[in-house]
Parts: C-alpha cells; structure tokens; sequence
C-alpha cells in the first residue's frame, strides 16, 4: 500500500497545462520536453514550425489531426491505456482538438440540422459528445500518468469573459471550447496551470514570461509553493531546463 511518506513529489512525471493567446509560446516550451525522454505532440493546432525552427535537432513524434482522421486520434487514446513508449505525452491545443470532436460528430450523421443559410448547426448531441470524449481523455490521461509514468502537456487558449457579481463587472478568462463544460473540466486534473505571456521588454523588444500564479485574468497555480517562483522568463531559452532547474535544486 502506498505511503505519502514515500512519495518524492519532485520526480513524479508532471501535469501541465499552459494557457495562453497565439504567440506566447506554448508550442516551443512544450517542444522542449524532448529532453526529458520521448515527446508525442497530438497536434490540432497546426503550428509545428516554431518548434522545429527552435530546436531543428529534436527528435519528436507526432500527428497532425483534424475532422478527417480524428477516428485515428481516438483509436491512439484507447491504446495509450494499455501501452504508452512515450515520456511525455501533448494534446495541443484543447481549443482546436474540441472543435474537431464537434465537427467529426457532424460528419457522421445522416442528416444534419441546417441554419436558415443551409449552413450545418450543431444540436445538444454535438456538446454532449464533446463533454463524453473529454471526460473519457482526462480519465486516460489520468492511468497514463499514473501507470506509465508520462508527463501530460495540453495547452488552451484563453477568452476574456464578464461576469456580474453583486451587480459589479469581474473580467475574467475561460478557455475557448465549443461548449461551456470543457472549460470547467479541463483545470481541474492539472496539478500544474501555467499562464504563457509576451511582455514588452525595453523600446522594441519583447520577453517571454511563464506564470505560475493568476496574471491578467489568466489562471495559474502549482504544486510546487516556495520552490517554483510566481513567474519566470524563459526567452531565447528552454522551458524545460529552466523549470528543471527549479525542480531539482
């Protein structure tokens, strides 16, 4: 029976997801996982080209899915459960790969529900399903982990979103899905919420910062209090060994 006394929090594989807007640099702090082992990037995103330009050397599988072949996906998440080679394991991004789900489901019904326009419209079916495949990811990802030892990387995008508590305005952010269940399910089997942020650095230069706490209405916690800072500039550098080197001091 295990024993928490016996549990070394630092070496268990970790549970990340980084949330941030195009250009803030998820892809590439991922790609820097190749270092830990083998990296699997599931990639709905289509935006590989800043990780081969950043590290041209790496070795890292991957596939890139859409409605087309997201059967393929969902046969490789079945599989991972029983057999996983791979160190780390990426879903980027929930965003995209959420929209694929809905418009596979599309194109597997006989007859569709159209707009007034003749455009096809989603039904309750359509989110309902989403939230199933989801459910289904995150509790598969949960025996990866657990079972194989993998490190588990997804990213999101971020939507600003208003709500009104005590009739005043608190301007928050979700994460963009096709429904509104995903974004509440998703944060919650992360120990690791990391918010990704392009902050200007001097008259005409930019830095990349990763932030382990809220910053700007985005989420961020950790696990790791007193050894991971609050935020961390990762410019021109690898995400992986700077946050390495916090883990293994």
């Amino acid at each position: 029976m295990p024993n928490l006394k016996d549990l070394d929090i630092k070496t268990e594989p970790l549970k990340i997801l980084l949330v941030g807007e195009n250009g803030t640099g998820k892809s590439v702090a991922l790609g820097s996982f190749y270092k830990a082992g083998k990296l699997r990037i599931a990639d709905f995103d289509g935006r590989l080209k800043p990780i081969k330009t950043f590290y041209p050397e790496a070795d890292i599988d991957y596939d890139t899915f859409g409605a087309d072949n997201y059967r393929q996906f969902l046969d490789e998440i079945e599989s991972l459960q029983d057999k996983c080679p791979f160190k780390t394991w990426v879903l980027d991004s929930v965003t995209t790969s959420s929209a694929c789900c809905v418009n596979f489901q599309l194109a597997m019904k006989d007859k569709l529900k159209t707009t007034k326009g003749g455009l096809p419209a989603t039904s309750w079916d359509e989110i309902n399903g989403e939230t199933v495949l989801f459910t289904k990811m995150l509790e598969v990802m949960k025996i990866v982990h657990r079972k194989h030892k993998v490190n588990i990387i997804w990213t999101a995008h971020p939507i600003p979103k208003t709500e009104i508590i005590a009739g005043e305005a608190n301007r928050t952010t979700t994460l963009v899905a096709y429904g509104n269940k995903v974004p509440a399910l998703v944060p919650g089997y992360f120990d690791e919420i990391y918010n990704l942020q392009k902050e200007k650095s001097g008259m005409t230069s930019y830095k990349h910062v990763v932030y382990t706490v809220p910053k700007n209405g985005l989420p961020g916690k950790t696990a790791f209090p007193g050894i991971l800072p609050d935020s961390f500039d990762i410019t021109g550098k690898s995400f992986y060994d700077v946050l390495m080197s916090y883990l293994q001091k």
